[in-house]
């Protein structure tokens, strides 16, 4: 399994046979990311994860599989129907290569500290950062469990989560956003500890959209998943930088 991080919560995962897959990929389509795409995961509609979708299946005739809610978001921004395969908590797919559940779950609680100072700096801008919010409502929210490989991967878009829905997981790598709470490296740091997987990789830590993000250290997330899951090992991804899942997980 290959592991390409596409900045904010996005990702190229790519397979023996040359096969791939996407989650939330909020970029720009390329020919190099495009080249085997099979399938576009989306976790919720929210612009950071779901604006540049219309534009992927343009590019590689890929289907979305996201909750109902959001496939019908997509259906107003462009993308065809026969393109969007919705899924609610549980269901699953299955290729040749490549498992997927969809799991259940809730998006991160912006607590009224993080709103008022994003509020203050996004004021000037409110014209150009209004639509992209407004524009893309979040929907129902889901998590990621794939199987590539005989690796377990476990991703999810935003750092909220059901209990329920996620403590028996225990995946090998986990996919982990940092980014929506003041608190938020602890906050994920707790979702780290319910899943105890042996990697976590850190993602949505980026400054994405500025003044709307804002960057966030990873160096206290690793500090803060030592304290509550010392067993798991932090892998802190680079743009443009692939990491194989078999380096990792010897």
């Amino acid at each position: 399994m290959e592991l390409l991080w596409l900045g904010t919560a996005g990702f190229r995962i790519g397979v023996a046979d040359g096969a791939a897959l996407l989650i939330d990929p909020y970029c720009a389509p390329s020919a190099a990311i495009a080249a085997g795409v099979r399938a576009i995961l989306l976790t919720h509609g929210h612009f950071d994860h779901a604006f540049h979708v219309p534009a992927w299946v343009a590019a590689t005739g890929a289907s979305v599989h996201c909750s109902d809610s959001v496939g019908k978001l997509l259906g107003h921004k462009g993308v065809a129907p026969e393109r969007i395969v919705p899924l609610n908590g549980g269901q699953r797919v299955e290729t040749s290569s490549i498992r997927i559940r969809a799991i259940r779950s809730i998006h991160v609680r912006f607590d009224t500290r993080l709103l008022l100072r994003t509020g203050l700096r996004c004021l000037p801008h409110a014209c150009t950062i209004a639509p992209l919010v407004l524009g893309w409502p979040m929907g129902d929210v889901l998590g990621w469990e794939i199987e590539v490989d005989g690796v377990r991967l476990a991703h999810f878009g935003s750092a909220g989560w059901i209990n329920a829905e996620v403590r028996d997981m225990k995946p090998d790598i986990a996919l982990v956003p940092v980014q929506g709470r003041t608190d938020i490296v602890d906050h994920a740091a707790r979702l780290v500890a319910v899943l105890q997987p042996r990697i976590v990789i850190p993602q949505h830590w980026d400054d994405f959209c500025p003044p709307l993000s804002q960057l966030i250290s990873t160096a206290d997330f690793t500090r803060a998943v030592a304290r509550h899951c010392p067993a798991a090992r932090v892998v802190v991804p680079t743009l443009g930088q692939p990491l194989h899942a078999a380096d990792y997980l010897r």
